[in-house]
């Protein structure tokens, strides 16, 4: 296993509703030196396939690639994920998992044994399966739309987000909210091993509740 997730960027433009058909266009976006290793972004644009000038969403999966980099350059696109503030958090939600969660998930078609088979995570250097990157994207999420956005999908304008390490499905996740004009920062830590697991920023529309 040389590859993870490492960044997640979705932006919003147009609600995809039931029934909706989308199109997604993959692209090679850019590869940047990382030393040891080499991050790749590949950019998926979310089209109406009937009008593809129409356009959903557009996200930007972000990989680092282990043992591939050393090759000098560092990539195109500037997308750096800021911090959260250095202060106390406005609201801390908790966000207990279950240990089929990584079972659940694999119904999105991630099917990716580094969730569900020992060994598989055992060769990638972790104690056991790991929950899906994107799974823990979905409970970020999630979080500040509970708080901040009542009931309203459309007041998410664009989320952003850094892994900085895994989850073991079972853990709870602790997640900070620092609420800046329309942009909400948060930094995501495990209960059990107090181990940051991630941090960003979900951009909000200007109707969002303060």
């Amino acid at each position: 296993m040389t590859l993870l997730h490492g960044e997640q960027i979705v932006e919003n433009f147009n609600p995809i509703l039931p029934n909706d058909t989308v199109r997604c266009v993959c692209v090679l976006e850019d590869l940047a030196d990382k030393g040891k290793g080499m991050l790749m972004t590949v950019k998926i644009d979310m089209k109406d396939p009937d009008n593809l000038d129409y356009l959903y969403a557009r996200c930007y999966m972000k990989f680092y690639v282990r043992g591939l980099g050393g090759f000098g350059d560092k990539g195109l696109l500037d997308q750096k994920i800021q911090d959260p503030p250095a202060r106390e958090p406005d609201s801390t939600l908790v966000a207990p998992t279950t240990e089929s969660l990584a079972l659940f998930y694999r119904i999105c078609g991630d099917i990716n044994p580094l969730h569900i088979v020992p060994s598989a995570a055992e060769l990638a250097g972790f104690e056991k399966p790991i929950l899906h990157g994107l799974c823990t994207y979905g409970i970020l999420g999630r979080a500040v739309y509970d708080k901040y956005c009542e009931g309203d999908m459309s007041l998410i304008k664009k989320i952003s987000t850094r892994f900085v390490s895994h989850v073991y499905p079972g853990e709870t996740i602790l997640i900070d909210m620092f609420k800046e004009g329309d942009d909400v920062y948060f930094s995501a830590t495990t209960k059990e091993r107090k181990l940051v697991i991630s941090t960003g920023v979900v951009e909000l529309n200007p109707q969002a509740k303060i």
